[in-house]
């Protein structure tokens, strides 16, 4: 029996078909790809330099003409929407300023990729306390510290990056360019505490002083908001590297002797620090110095420029910091002796000691009473450092925790314990000494040492490293300020009421306008602020868009010499801590 034919597709029918197959991949591409943006993950471009230097605006790069350090420096609208670079540069590393912008052609800020799916899955998760333990379900849920992406409070439409600071149901404020916290619902448990939620939740708008009772429960209850190790490992910015030694003005930033006039075995001219002991003469210990102080809180990426974010140009003289970080690489060459690192905070020194037998020691004396006997905080044995075997040592003190590490290993890290208020100045808590502090006075320099004695050695890549300091209007002006030294804000946590406020800070503190500064609001917060909903200075939680994750498209090379920075640079590509 014959058998039909089967039915055939021309050559035109089978273009049709596969005009229409491609239409539909396109389109359902293009459906994905928008879900995909809605849902899970989004790109988004740095506009500007509140979070310098870990991720750049637009700016363009420029080395040092004295010490060859590379930085970036940043761009500011003016009128008629151009883009202007700062007036001067400052370096980072020397504290050059005569150089001049090279360039108006910048470079667009850097790429990076944000996940939105944490917290939209965190949304039906249940609350984590502040202060309280943590739970799988953390990880969904915007962390202290985090780097988050959220709609701007002043118009709802535009991203804004910045660091979660503060979370709901705390009190929080910046002290002495510090975090501090406290959890409300603690302090709600005392008659004074009570007063203190009070005062500033019905007061925020006119920021009157607390009473005295008020301002000592609150110092109390506040605690010192430390960084995790791995935000810490961002938040470090470079104040000098012995690698780029300011070789034609070695005035300008360097390793100086502390002695009495009598020979010393260090030589510091070099991009390797050496010591070669002198006779049987005792520890010999070399400074840290700069024109201008040992370490401060400048930012390369602003510049010269008057900036004026707080309460106006007088703001911006430099602060001494003193949370800072000390490394190197210890090459020893022989000799039975020992090197020491040592850094100051305020009139507390932190020494540690490494000998040639591997003997490992941490103490604590005091900077006005050298003579004092020193507190040992903690020693312990490694392998003695072999000749010519190379052993990285770093010593930080930022937070009121000092950490020692050797080879990337943590050996001690203070307890608060260790790390005790001074009595000095009658103080009975932290927040309380540390609102005491002057920012600028002769005890807020931190001194900086590298001490040897009996061995041979070289330190290879010498680095000092600063922490962030937030800021603080030092004006009486409180129409500015939400949550700075003074001024403690109180975010809220009323889920029946569907509240949830979070504070955010740029890492560049000077520049960002961030939380402390938020005076305006647009239209979409307007009705809330009316029934009490909103407050100023806050991100609710229902604006908090994503956590800012991975830096896919860094700043360019650029094609043409000062043109053209379109090849990105591959090896910055990063994740966002």
């Amino acid at each position: 029996m014959p058998q039909a034919d089967s039915p055939t597709i021309s050559s035109r029918g089978r273009g049709l078909l596969g005009v229409k197959d491609t239409i539909e991949s396109i389109a359902v591409a293009f459906v994905l790809a928008f879900i995909f943006r809605a849902f899970v993950a989004e790109a988004f471009v740095i506009p500007t330099g509140s979070m310098a230097p870990n991720l750049y605006g637009i700016h363009r790069m420029h080395t040092c003409s004295v010490c060859g350090t590379e930085f970036a420096y940043g761009f500011s609208p003016v009128h008629g929407g151009r883009l202007q670079p700062p007036n001067t540069l400052v370096c980072p590393n020397c504290g050059h300023q005569p150089d001049r912008c090279l360039t108006t052609n910048p470079d667009n800020g850097d790429r990076i990729f944000v996940l939105k799916w944490l917290f939209d899955v965190g949304r039906l998760l249940p609350d984590v306390p502040p202060h309280g333990p943590h739970h799988w379900w953390h990880v969904f849920k915007p962390c202290r510290w985090d780097v988050v992406v959220f709609k701007d409070p002043n118009d709802g439409t535009t991203n804004f990056i910045k660091r979660l600071i503060g979370l709901p149901g705390e009190v929080l404020e910046i002290i002495d360019g510090d975090i501090y916290t406290a959890d409300a619902l603690e302090l709600a448990k005392t008659p004074a505490g009570q007063s203190v939620l009070k005062r500033i939740e019905e007061d925020r708008a006119s920021h009157r002083d607390l009473t005295q009772d008020e301002r000592r429960a609150l110092d109390h209850a506040l605690v010192i908001q430390r960084k995790t190790l791995r935000s810490q490992r961002s938040l470090w910015l470079p104040a000098y590297r012995q690698d780029f030694l300011p070789v034609t003005k070695p005035t300008l930033a360097g390793w100086k002797p502390v002695t009495d006039g009598a020979p010393s075995g260090w030589r510091t001219d070099q991009r390797q620090l050496r010591f070669e002991p002198v006779g049987e003469s005792p520890l010999q210990e070399i400074t840290f110095s700069r024109w201008q102080a040992p370490v401060t809180d400048v930012y390369a990426y602003n510049g010269s420029r008057d900036i004026g974010q707080l309460a106006g140009p007088e703001e911006y003289d430099l602060i001494n910091v003193s949370d800072v970080r000390l490394q190197c690489l210890l090459i020893p060459q022989g000799g039975q002796g020992k090197l020491t690192l040592s850094l100051s905070k305020r009139d507390d020194r932190f020494v540690a000691t490494l000998d040639n037998e591997g003997n490992v020691r941490l103490t604590r004396t005091s900077v006005s009473r050298p003579d004092a006997v020193p507190v040992l905080i903690g020693q312990t044995r490694i392998d003695p450092p072999r000749p010519d075997h190379p052993v990285h040592i770093a010593l930080s003190n930022a937070d009121y925790r000092v950490i020692l590490a050797i080879d990337d290993h943590t050996l001690f890290e203070t307890t608060d314990d260790q790390y005790p208020v001074p009595q000095d100045r009658g103080a009975s808590c932290l927040a309380e000494y540390a609102r005491r502090l002057s920012r600028n006075g002769d005890d807020a320099k931190p001194e900086i040492r590298l001490g040897a004695q009996g061995m041979t050695l070289e330190l290879w890549h010498v680095a000092i490293d600063r922490d962030v300091y937030y800021r603080s209007p030092s004006r009486g002006d409180r129409s500015i300020g939400w949550g700075t030294q003074g001024q403690p804000i109180y975010l809220r946590n009323i889920p029946e009421r569907g509240i949830g406020e979070y504070y955010c800070l740029g890492d560049n503190s000077p520049l960002s306008k961030d939380s402390r500064l938020w005076n305006t609001i647009g239209p979409h917060l307007i009705h809330r602020l009316e029934h009490g909903d909103y407050q100023y200075g806050t991100v609710p939680a229902d604006q908090m868009v994503g956590r800012a994750f991975f830096v896919y498209w860094p700043a360019g090379y650029p094609m043409l010499k000062e043109h053209f920075p379109l090849v990105p640079n591959v090896g910055d590509m990063r994740l966002i801590r």
